[in-house]
């Protein structure tokens, strides 16, 4: 064989191996290369620098092909080797540590649960030798596989790299890393909800220290890859149970998307045990980022990571979660709560003829509130609860101030009667609307044929008792 280039022994290689990069072919090649180097070296005269000048020409080709061979099996098959011998630690269940040369793929992908995940996890943390012991044979296995090339390939980093992360398994005090981080991931608990709450309430900044290690990690095989790679795995088997609960929830609030109000154009309305049921839903597959700090995960903030920040936001906002949901989400926020209430603050904006309609009252329940005319417009304003239990308003309009009767009444029944009520109102900011009432009565003619009444409506979530309020909220969620 007199090869020109690397890919002329590549060639030879999987001819007489059957494949690429084979370690007992290459090392017979080079051995025999070597031995004619080493009679080259004893020849003499013009033959001999001849073919001196020949082998070295040759050498090149060798050089090239052990940087490519050192590069297949230290970082090529990097994430495949260490992949896999995760999978086969995995697999392995109670009967780890048991040695696994091939991992049963059935067994691991797709089918695995966080909480198996966890046990295997939990288990890692007692016998931490036996973790990292298929690392330490295969990174022996790979010494033996690169020291017939070694003088062919010289200082290449990968070879560095690999040798650097080598003295890591022998370090004492990065076992105590290893450790920290197995019981980082045993604090999250086999529950694949709270684990994801309890990862989302991470600091970001944080993350890379508790439960990886390095990042990114490094090109070879090494520990450093491993954590890398068991913190991956282990992120997308969460990642799946919490898409699981998703998809389940989410039929669950298919149920609820054409009840009033979370639908405006429909008449059957949410009740509540049924907006109960919907901000449960809710919580389970979007977590609340006004539940976390700044700086946390689940407040949107990344790692630095690619991989494992699309991981994350898999927790945050699963993917299989319809586009609609969201927009449930956003009408569901503008409700309040299911114990206690928000306010709505009224003023009367305009009366057109306050000598016609003297006195406007807005009844809602037990709560009542009034606005008299005298010589002009009564601008002050009153304060009412926006509660999910409201059954019904009234708005009264009477043509005398001592009358026991209204001329006209405008009544919306509930549930969610100030929905119904603004259906035709203008917005005019967050939270703040203008209804329009065009009223009429035989009684005002000819004085007049319809009085404009138009009313002014704030929403709030805080109010004191000063009348002081903050934090004001569309109640259609837009």
């Amino acid at each position: 064989l007199e090869p020109n280039k690397s890919a002329d022994v590549g060639a030879f290689i999987v001819a007489s191996s059957g494949r690429a990069y084979d370690p007992d072919a290459t090392r017979t090649l080079v051995e025999a290369h070597r031995c004619v180097e080493g009679v080259c070296e004893s020849l003499t005269g013009k033959q001999g620098q001849k073919l001196h000048d020949r082998v070295t020409q040759l050498r090149k080709a060798y050089e090239q092909y052990a940087g490519d061979y050192v590069k297949h099996w230290v970082e090529d098959k990097a994430v495949e080797t260490i992949r896999g011998m995760i999978q086969c630690q995995v697999a392995a269940g109670e009967d780890w540590p048991q040695p696994c040369e091939k991992p049963d793929r059935s067994s691991v992908v797709g089918a695995e649960s966080w909480e198996t995940r966890y046990q295997q996890l939990h288990r890692f943390g007692l016998r931490l030798g036996d973790v990292l012991a298929p690392l330490r044979k295969k990174c022996e296995g790979l010494n033996g596989d690169l020291s017939f090339v070694a003088d062919y390939v010289g200082d290449s980093k990968s070879v560095i790299d690999f040798h650097a992360q080598q003295d890591l398994l022998r370090d004492e005090d990065y076992r105590w890393v290893c450790r920290d981080i197995l019981d980082a991931w045993d604090a999250l608990g086999s529950d694949h909800e709270q684990a994801a709450n309890r990862l989302l309430g991470t600091p970001a900044k944080d993350f890379r220290m508790m439960y990886v290690v390095a990042f990114p990690p490094p090109k070879v095989v090494s520990p450093d890859l491993y954590w890398y790679e068991l913190a991956r795995s282990s992120l997308e088997v969460l990642v799946r149970d919490v898409e699981a609960t998703a998809r389940d929830e989410v039929k669950v609030l298919e149920a609820y998307r054409d009840k009033f109000p979370i639908n405006m154009e429909k008449e059957d309305a949410l009740n509540r045990d049924g907006l109960g049921n919907v901000r449960r839903g809710l919580d389970r597959i979007i977590p609340q980022r006004k539940l976390y700090g700044p700086g946390q995960i689940g407040a949107g903030v990344n790692t630095g990571d690619t991989e494992i920040d699309k991981l994350l936001s898999g927790l945050r906002t699963p993917t299989s979660i319809a586009p609609g949901i969201g927009d449930i989400q956003a009408r569901v926020d503008a409700l309040p709560p299911l114990e206690g209430t928000w306010y709505c603050r009224v003023r009367v904006v305009q009366n057109e003829r306050p000598d016609v309609v003297r006195k406007i009252q807005l009844v809602k329940g037990r709560e009542e509130v009034e606005w008299r005319f005298f010589r002009g417009q009564d601008e002050h304003s009153e304060m009412l609860s926006y509660g999910c239990s409201d059954e019904g308003i009234s708005v009264k309009f009477y043509s005398r101030l001592d009358d026991p009767r209204p001329e006209k009444t405008d009544d919306v029944a509930g549930p969610w009667p100030w929905h119904r009520m603004l259906e035709q109102a203008d917005r005019n900011g967050v939270g703040r609307y203008t209804v329009e009432y065009r009223v009429s009565s035989d009684k005002w003619r000819p004085t007049a044929d319809e009085v404009v009444i138009q009313l002014g409506l704030e929403f709030y979530r805080q109010c004191d008792d000063s009348g002081k309020c903050t934090d004001p909220v569309d109640i259609f969620g837009q």
